[in-house]
Order: C-alpha cells, then structure tokens, then sequence
C-alpha cells in the first residue's frame, strides 16, 4: 500500500515531466506562429525567447488535476476555475496586444469577485489595527482589494528569469505545511503546480529555447494565491499557526518581497510624476543583476532573505507580540536594503 507522502512524491515528479513535455509542445507551436517575445531596452534576454510558460503551466495542471481526481475522487470548486481561466486568458491577450492597466484593471475586479464567490473571504482582520471581524461588504471589498494587490505584485516582480517561479516554490511550499493540516483538496492541488513550476523553470533557466511565464502565467499565479490568502484569512478557518503568529502578519510576511518591491516602486514612480504602471527597471532585482548577480543567484538571495525574515518572526513572535513583530520586520527590511540592495 502506498502511503500519502509516497503518492505525493509520485505526483510532484509526475507533474516535473509533464510540465517539460507541455512546455516543449507550446513552445514550438509559439515558434511556429512567430509569439516570439520582443526584445528592447528593458529585456533581461538577447535570445529567442516565448511567453509561453502561463499557457503551458496551465495545460500540465489540467492534466494533471484531472487523473488526479479521477484516482482520489477530489472536488475542485468551478468559481476558483472561472477565475484562474478568465485570468489566463486575459494575460495571453496581453502578451500578444499589450493591453492598457485600466482595461485590465476592470476585468481583474470581476476576476476578484468571482473568487469572493468561492466560498472563503478575508472576513476578519485578526486583531490588526484593533479590527477583527469584518461585515460582509466590508468582507468583499477587502477580499477583492487584497487579489488586485497580489495579483498585480506578483506580475510586477516577473522581470528576471527563475524570480517569479522560484517565488512561487517558496509561496507554495509555506502554504502546502498549512494545507496539510487542514485542507486536502488543496494540498492536492499545491503538490503539483509546484512540480509543474519546477519543470517550468528547467525551460526558463535555459541559454537557448527560453520559455517566460508572460503575463499569462504571472496572472493565474496571482490569482491562486489570492485566493490561498482569502482560505488563511477567513475566520470561519481554525489554523494550527494561530497560537504561533498573527494571521494578517503571516500572509504579509509569506508574499514579502512581491508586496515591498511593489510598494517601492509605486513610491518611486509617482514622485516622478509617472504612472505606477509605467515599466521600467527600477526594481530591487534589476539593482542585483546590475551589480554582477545571474538572474538565478538574485532570485535565490531573494527568497532566502524572505524565507529568513518569516523564520524570525515565527521564532520570535510570541515574545514580541503584533506591534514588535511589525517593528522588528519594518527595521529588517531597511538593513537588508541598505546592506544587500542600495
């Protein structure tokens, strides 16, 4: 008999090898159609390269999904799929017309609404700025507030190869410990997209034949991990962390460098009179290739500078308490600009 951490480990390599395969396959066919992605003055490549990966991510996950609930009989709820489809194919037309951030901006509200549908919301604050439970409208506008600000922090930080997917390793590993204990269905459908990522980034990291996410990719990602966030935020969930760290704090905490370098670069443009939107390479990532690092060794420096600060907090939290946690936090992000970015 196969036991679950066996099974786990049999779907996570599974969904590596379909991953390379269903990159492959997409890939030529963008090829084919010359969906080459342009390069310009703000590229990070100087070969050949497809937008690609977000169509083939998503292929490998139906796929997969599909033998998977086939074998475990799992239900997945059909407004999280509404979202995740809409949301892939609102980053493919991007990626070919470039559409404007305001006719984006409207889908992605509907987008959110759609996942208020899906059975959690961010309905209780958890004691931050004294606010716990939150009346339902007060419910849905923040939930619909948090997925565009992750949603579009996450395509944000997609600028170097390997940062947005090994970002999102890291994201989904914190969260797989939470779903383990709590939610099966969604640890069944977190075991694979990380082994789907992980063939993903086989393609991405690669001198020739590269393969990005594109806004495809980077929007469905940000639309599931707003809704991980709405499942750990609803109140109506009891989580094991809950006698280690704040619930709000924790999510902030696990999306840090999306929300910082977010955050930074909003500030930045504005006080040039620019739009928050406007591209450009003012980004902490770009700071680290323009001193030396490959793409891969800043992504990695990025994830555990991320991953050490949550570390922190977990160890420490109990005795510091909210406020000195966020003090604690708010003065280590400052040393590691200063130290490691400026």
């Amino acid at each position: 008999m196969i036991s679950l951490v066996q099974s786990q480990l049999i779907v996570f390599f599974v969904s590596i090898l379909a991953s390379v395969y269903f990159n492959k396959i997409v890939h030529k066919v963008y090829l084919k159609n010359n969906m080459v992605d342009q390069i310009n003055q703000r590229s990070s490549h100087s070969v050949v390269a497809t937008r690609s990966g977000g169509v083939s991510i998503f292929i490998s996950l139906i796929v997969i999904l599909l033998i998977y609930s086939l074998i475990y009989q799992l239900e997945y709820n059909m407004f999280i799929w509404l979202a995740l489809s809409l949301s892939l194919f609102l980053g493919f037309w991007d990626d070919l017309y470039d559409i404007s951030y305001k006719h984006k901006f409207i889908v992605q509200i509907f987008i959110g609404f759609l996942l208020t549908q899906s059975g959690y919301l961010i309905n209780n604050f958890h004691g931050v700025f004294g606010v716990y439970e939150l009346p339902y409208w007060g419910s849905m506008l923040t939930s619909i507030f948090v997925y565009l600000v992750i949603t579009n922090a996450v395509n944000l930080i997609d600028g170097i190869d390997g940062l947005l997917s090994m970002t999102g390793l890291y994201i989904l590993s914190v969260f797989s410990l939470l779903f383990w204990v709590r939610s099966t269905e969604l640890f069944s459908l977190a075991v694979p997209l990380m082994g789907i990522i992980a063939g993903f980034l086989y393609h991405n990291l690669k001198p020739f034949g590269k393969v990005f996410l594109g806004d495809a990719g980077s929007l469905t990602m940000g639309t599931l991990f707003s809704f991980f966030v709405f499942w750990l935020m609803d109140g109506n969930n009891i989580q094991f962390t809950d006698t280690i760290i704040n619930r709000s704090l924790l999510a902030v905490l696990i999306f840090i460098y999306p929300l910082a370098d977010t955050l930074r670069v909003f500030i930045l443009r504005a006080s040039k009179g620019k739009s928050p939107f406007s591209p450009d390479r003012s980004h902490l990532h770009h700071r680290l290739i323009d001193k030396g690092y490959t793409h891969f060794f800043s992504s990695i420096q990025i994830i555990v500078l991320s991953a050490l600060l949550l570390a922190l907090n977990l160890i420490l939290y109990s005795t510091l308490g909210l406020i000195g946690a966020t003090l604690m936090s708010s003065l280590y992000i400052v040393i590691i600009y200063y130290v490691r970015f400026k």
